[in-house]
Formats: C-alpha cells, structure tokens, sequence
C-alpha cells in the first residue's frame, strides 16, 4: 500500500506533500508547529498538527493560550481568519455541522459500506426470489379472479423466465462495476464539494422520509416505502463521500479547473456503479414489501384495483434486479465524456510542446509538466 502524504500549512502557504516521518521530523526541528494546519487526502478538513496523535510529545506541546474575553473574541478571531478552518472554528454554528458530519463518517466507515455490501449481495437475491414467488401467487389470483387467461399466463409462465434472466443478468454484472472503479481512480484538490455533497445527502435523506410519511398519512403506502428506502439510498450516498478512498478518488494535491471539473464528474460518474450491491439488497427488499401488499390487494381488494398495480410492481422489483447491468452500461457511456474532455485538456500541453520544439528549446527546459491525474 503506498504511503500516506501529508499536507500542512507554513506562512499561509501549503507544503508538501511529505510522509508522516518527514513530517514528524519538521516537527522536532520547529519547522511545523503545533499550532500548524495538516491533512491528508480523505481527510475532510484541515486540524491543528497538535491534534495528530504520534506528532508530538506531550511535554513538548504547549497549552493553547486563554480565551479572550467576550465581546471582543468573536470578532478578534474572525479578523485573523487565514482559511475555512479558522472560520469554521470560529463560529459555533459551523463547529456544530463540522462535529455531526465527523461523526456521521466514523459511523459510516468504509469497512461498514463494505460490510454491507456484502450483506446487500446475499440479501437481493433471497428477496428477489420471494418477491417473484408472491408476485407468481397475486397475478394468478388477480387472473382467476378477473377470469383473465393474460394474467394466468404472465404468472405461470412469464415471471418465473424473467426471474431467471434478469437474476442471472444481475448476478453477472454485481461485480463488474468494482473491477471498472479500480481502473478508473480519480482526484480532488480538496474534499469541499465531496463534504457539500454528503451534506446534501443527509438531508435528502431526511426529507425523503418526511415526504414519505406525508404520503403515508394522504393513503399513500406504496409512496412511503419508496421514501424509506431512497432515504438510505442517501445515507448510503453520503457515506462514500465521506469516505472518498471507497470509490477511488484520492483528495488533496494541486489540479487546474478542468482537471477539478473531470474529477467531479468522475466522482458523480462511479457513484451509481459503487452504489450497486447497497441497491440491490436495499431495493429488492423494498420490492418484497410491496409484492406482499399488492397479494393482499389481490385477495381482499378488488381486482381492478390489483390490476392497476400489478404491472408497476412487477416492473420496479426486475428493474431493481437489473440495476448492476444499467448502472456498468450507463458508466460506460459517460466514461466517453470524461475520455474526450481529458483529451481537450492535453490539446494546449501538446501545443506548448510543438511550440518550444519550433522555437529549438530542448524537451527538459520548461520543468516536469503534471498529469491530468484523473
């Protein structure tokens, strides 16, 4: 595994990036003090080299000095502000946000996504197979009960061949989309839009079970389970961006805006191809709740009203089946974009190169030229 680089702030500039023992050397020389801001990619935010255990001895650290008095220390502090971090630390209510999303990524650590990948794998295709059973059982009940010979024929015939297909389909591509992401590693110069996107997630997240169960209350149950499982669809999401190394992206280094911008879109590219074990189990699930109430639609309602929500049904739980496959053909074919906006970032590299060519200057006099490093 390659070493962790390290970044830290000296004179309002950014160095590195440094091995820890490189920079556990700048610390017993002074160069770093404690009170300097350092990181390193996937970390969220800068802190103070002080909070970084290993850095520094105890007995060499002094204690922070006291607060000013209030009244004045809000405003004393934002006058020295030199960076986001200052800021954040000076203002209480961002210091809140900073802590629930610290604590939001401890929780949802990359060994817990990966955990739950796995459990998600196992838990779709049980769920897919007892959902195709109870839709098999209501489209034949909704069949004899309307005297309808389609719906006796889409039960016995068709949902156990589309069963098969589709998790057979699903079963192929569970883990192609993992091989393509390891292929395909990406960077950020900072983790701010990955930090801005797990918090829009969040709260996705949160409205998603509020409109869910405003549905709930109209009549609507069918609505609240899309709710409840968009919502940890989001969480889900939010997760990975907190923990950026699972899918891939790499944060910290310097990048132009175009070589931002495709990070990005790369990040926003692999996001539903990463995604696709997690909604597999999650959505199969969800599939197998309403399989069970559209049976008991089938039995006790009318069968118009099975009917009308036989097909949606169906439709949603072998979709869901097939959303390995749709994500790994839809990540492809956004790939080509990211491929042809990489090419149009190299056209003023290759420029300036044909150009000092021309002019005889020799291949090594203009330095070392940096990478898209997408």
């Amino acid at each position: 595994m390659a070493e962790e680089q390290w970044y830290y702030y000296r004179n309002d500039e950014r160095q590195g990036p440094v091995s820890f023992e490189e920079l556990k050397e700048l610390a017993e020389a002074g160069t770093l003090g404690p009170d300097d801001l350092i990181s390193r990619p996937g970390m969220p935010e800068w802190i103070p080299a002080r909070d970084q255990e290993g850095l520094f001895s105890a007995d060499t650290i002094l204690p922070p000095p006291p607060a000013t008095k209030k009244g004045s220390g809000l405003g004393e502090r934002l006058r020295r502000l030199g960076n986001a971090a200052d800021l954040i630390d000076s203002l209480p209510h961002l210091r809140f946000v900073r802590s629930i999303l610290g604590r939001l990524r401890d929780w949802i650590s990359q060994e817990r996504l990966d955990a739950l990948d796995r459990w998600s794998k196992a838990a779709g295709s049980v769920a897919l197979l007892v959902a195709a059973a109870l839709l098999l059982l209501a489209f034949l009940i909704l069949g004899i009960r309307s005297k309808s010979v389609v719906l006796v024929l889409v039960g016995l015939v068709g949902i156990p061949l589309v069963t098969v297909l589709v998790h057979f389909i699903g079963a192929v591509f569970m883990d192609a989309g993992g091989s393509l992401l390891r292929e395909s590693p990406s960077n950020l110069s900072s983790a701010a839009f990955l930090t801005c996107f797990a918090l829009a997630s969040f709260l996705g997240a949160v409205l998603a079970i509020l409109a869910g169960v405003a549905s709930a209350i109209g009549g609507s149950w069918m609505a609240l389970l899309g709710g409840l499982g968009g919502a940890v669809v989001l969480v889900y999401a939010g997760g990975l961006a907190l923990s950026p190394a699972s899918i891939h992206v790499d944060v910290g280094g310097n990048a132009s805006a175009g070589e931002e911008a495709i990070g990005i879109l790369m990040f926003l590219f692999k996001l539903p191809l990463r995604l696709v074990p997690f909604v597999f189990g999650v959505g199969l699930l969800v599939g197998v709740i309403a399989s069970v109430v559209l049976l008991w639609q089938s039995i006790a309602a009318e069968p118009f009203v099975g009917q009308m929500a036989s097909m949606p049904v169906a439709s949603g739980v072998f979709g869901l089946a097939l959303f390995p496959f749709a994500a790994y053909l839809l990540f492809l074919l956004l790939y080509l974009q990211v491929d042809l906006l990489r090419a149009v970032l190299v056209i003023p590299r290759k420029l300036d190169g044909a150009r000092g060519r021309a002019d005889g200057e020799a291949p090594g006099d203009r330095g070392p030229r940096r990478g898209l490093g997408v």
